[in-house]
């Protein structure tokens, strides 16, 4: 049986996925441990290793400083001596064998004091002597010597360290010029130390080490392949643009990887280098790697043991509770990939399901039974059954309505695409601001949220008051939290749910109100003044001036008229039906005077959208720029192109009459009886249409007819005046040459 139960555990999901967990929690502390410990050690290691190379290379830089230092000093010392001084101007031989003594014993005392010199040499470079280490040498030493100086003289520096190659092995030579100070040197001092004597205190040494002068020369090679080359430029460069005194840093030579240490010397402009390949560097981390990684292959294949017995206990209880539920199940659903818990949960969930749904549900369900109550569709019996089912606290209680609305968006940072969003927002705040003990609910309809507040036992005086704080606290923390004004309209109270209906048009009627308040406005239905008006408050004269400036086409003057006639409707209207009849009389004098003046009936038929729209504004300002933007202004644009047909068809008659008429008598008030409009407003049209005026135009038909005449036919002055009805030849002459420029007779000769 044991053997049955444990094989069918291998077939089941959450079996392996206990098992996995158990792996997983045992399994991660000790990778990351053993990871922890291999970069710790390694670190260490490393950190061990650059140490101990920096320390080498300190301690090799101070004994070949401390060696180098010793030499110079003793090479000063002698250099600066009065004897030798002396003896550079002398031309030494046999006779000067006590001078020559002394300057050997100097000598000698200097190789004496420092054991590594191997050579040193007192020259003459004018006298053509040298003392040194090996005898003393007379004048032929001028030829031999002379090529082998010639770049030290040239050297402007008193005394430096140079390498120099002989045929057996390189020395580094220190030379000192005699005087030290002078232009022209007439002697040199140099000591030679040999560079096997500066590998003899190199100590046991992974690597190589270097010494590089100033120069970029290699002054000496632990491995003896670069000593007297030039060492590597971008290696120097790289530790060149290190600012530090010591340090290391990683460097690929050829194709082996490096990691090179390096000390400045404070002294001399000296470099104290040691590569050492990285191999040797991480053989230790590479040690430690691989011994922990056996520690945790061994530690891991006890938690897999452990992991196995573990979750198999765990898990028996689990598996006799799936394998009886499994059994229940409709087959089709017993063939389906679930684990064992999903299983559990699936039974759990069908019983939860039903009481769950409900739970979803009930907000919608409350939120359209509010609904009901302001429509007035729920009935007596459905009330009282609801007030049980929701829970409301509606006996013995007080109820109050207040309706919530969104003022004009122009001034905020909002849009109208963001206004749905708001109004969501708003309803959420509230809902928020009012306990629930102190409410039946919140809805949306509309553009408006309306909230009813309850409270029990309490006088109708002191639930206005509670609904009057409510409304202040509402509108300070919108404006508060989301910047935004709102209005809101408080009803009556009222102590029976039906008359919820009520209620919620008294709140609406209420937010009418702010067209004359403002917006921000909180307005209780008690304090609206219900009483009638005997006769409907209509300024006429205000319409009639309006009217006035539509007909004549003046935007400007139409829109400064409009704002006064709202300006006095908003002062003084009392109730939102007043207001209405105002504003439906307005619309239909508007659209009548429009079509009077030649408007096309397509824009009146639209009357309706404007009023509807008017009604649900809630600023003076956007009803009046509804009513100038969209309903005057389109109608003064069309009025504008019917009059510019109009005129352009008057002006045409009266240019015709004077062409008919030119021989007559003909004037402006004889047209205007012809043509049936007053003289006045024929010569304002004629001049806009034609920029000139009637005279002035009539003026130049004549001209043009007498020039004409006075080319083409035998006319006298006299007879050309009389037909075209001037005074006389003599006022015909002066007209005739003030706009031609001379008189009628020289016009005629000079053109005919």
């Amino acid at each position: 049986m044991r053997h049955k139960e444990g094989r069918g555990m291998w077939r089941n999901r959450y079996f392996l996925k206990l098992i996995a967990l158990v792996m997983l929690i045992g399994s991660v502390p000790v990778l990351v441990l053993g990871y922890f410990a291999y970069s710790k050690s390694t670190a260490s290691a490393l950190e061990k290793s650059e140490l101990s190379n920096m320390n080498l290379l300190q301690q090799f830089q101070l004994r070949i400083e401390e060696k180098l230092a010793v030499s110079e000093k003793l090479a000063n010392h002698l250099a600066s001596s009065i004897l030798t001084t002396e003896a550079m101007r002398m031309s030494l031989d046999e006779r000067d064998f006590e001078i020559i003594q002394q300057l050997e014993q100097g000598i000698k005392y200097v190789q004496f004091a420092q054991s590594d010199i191997k050579e040193a040499n007192l020259i003459s470079l004018y006298k053509n002597w040298r003392i040194g280490t090996y005898g003393t040498i007379g004048s032929h030493y001028a030829v031999e010597y002379s090529e082998m100086f010639r770049d030290v003289l040239d050297d402007r520096r008193t005394a430096f360290w140079s390498i120099r190659p002989t045929s057996s092995s390189t020395l580094l030579q220190y030379v000192v010029k005699i005087p030290q100070y002078a232009e022209q040197p007439s002697g040199l001092l140099t000591l030679s130390l040999s560079l096997d004597a500066l590998g003899s205190d190199m100590m046991q040494h992974a690597g190589r080490l270097l010494i590089v002068d100033g120069m970029g020369q290699v002054v000496h090679d632990s491995w003896g392949k670069r000593t007297g080359e030039a060492g590597d430029p971008s290696l120097l460069e790289s530790i060149r643009a290190h600012a530090e005194d010591s340090g290391h840093l990683a460097y690929r030579d050829g194709s082996e990887d490096q990691l090179v240490f390096y000390r400045k010397s404070t002294n001399r402009d000296w470099l104290f280098v040691a590569e050492v390949p990285k191999e040797a560097i991480i053989s230790d981390s590479l040690s430690i790697g691989r011994i922990t990684l056996v520690l945790i292959v061994i530690v891991l294949a006890v938690i897999a043991i452990g992991a196995y017995a573990g979750s198999r206990n765990l898990y028996q209880p689990i598996y006799r509770l799936y394998a009886s539920l499994i059994k229940r199940e409709e087959p089709e659903r017993e063939a389906t990939s679930r684990d064992e818990f999903q299983v559990m949960y699936d039974s759990v969930d069908d019983l939860l399901h039903s009481r769950r749904q409900w739970r979803l549900q009930l907000p919608q369900l409350k939120q359209f039974f509010i609904l009901k109550l302001l429509k007035g569709e729920a009935a007596e019996k459905e009330i009282a059954e609801k007030i049980d089912y929701f829970g409301f606290n509606a006996h013995e209680s007080v109820f109050c309505t207040l309706s919530v609305e969104i003022d004009e968006l122009d001034e905020t940072r909002y849009e109208g695409k963001d206004f749905d969003l708001l109004l969501f927002a708003c309803h959420n705040v509230i809902e928020e601001l009012i306990p629930k003990d102190m409410q039946i609910g919140s809805v949306l309809t509309n553009s408006s949220i309306v909230t009813i507040l309850c409270r029990t036992a309490v006088p109708f005086d002191e639930m206005g008051k509670l609904a009057d704080g409510y409304a202040s606290l509402i509108q300070s923390e919108i404006r508060r939290w989301l910047n935004l004004p709102v209005s809101i309209g408080i009803s009556l109270p009222f102590d029976q749910l039906q008359e919820a209906v009520r209620s919620f048009h008294e709140s609406q009627q209420a937010l009418t109100y702010r067209l004359k308040l403002g917006s921000e406005a909180i307005i209780d239905y008690r304090d609206i003044d219900r009483s009638s008006r005997g006769q409907l408050l209509y300024p006429q004269y205000l319409e009639q001036r309006l009217l006035e400036a539509i007909k004549s086409a003046d935007r400007h003057e139409a829109q400064e008229r409009l704002h006064l006639f709202l300006k006095q409707i908003f002062a003084e209207y009392r109730s939102s039906t007043e207001y209405e009849l105002i504003m439906a009389r307005l619309v239909s004098s508007v659209i009548r005077c429009f079509v009077e003046s030649g408007g096309s009936l397509d824009i009146s038929g639209q009357s309706q959208p404007w009023l509807e729209r008017l009604y649900r504004l809630h600023s003076r300002k956007e009803v009046e720029e509804l009513l100038f933007q969209s309903m005057i202004e389109p109608m003064i644009e069309q009025l504008e192109k019917v009059n510019e047909r109009r005129f352009q068809s008057i002006s045409g008659c009266v240019l015709r009459l004077i062409q008919e008429r030119l021989e007559t008598d003909i004037t402006l008030e004889t047209c205007a009886e012809l043509l049936n409009y007053h003289p006045t407003y024929l010569g304002r049209v004629f001049k806009r249409e034609t920029g000139k005026s009637f005279s002035e135009h009539l003026a130049e038909c004549r001209l043009q007819t007498a020039r004409k005449w006075l080319l083409e036919t035998e006319m006298t002055l006299a007879e050309i005046a009389g037909k075209l009805h001037y005074h006389d030849a003599s006022n015909f002459s002066r007209s005739f040459k003030k706009t031609v420029g001379m008189n009628p007779g020289k016009y005629r000769q000079l053109y005919r």
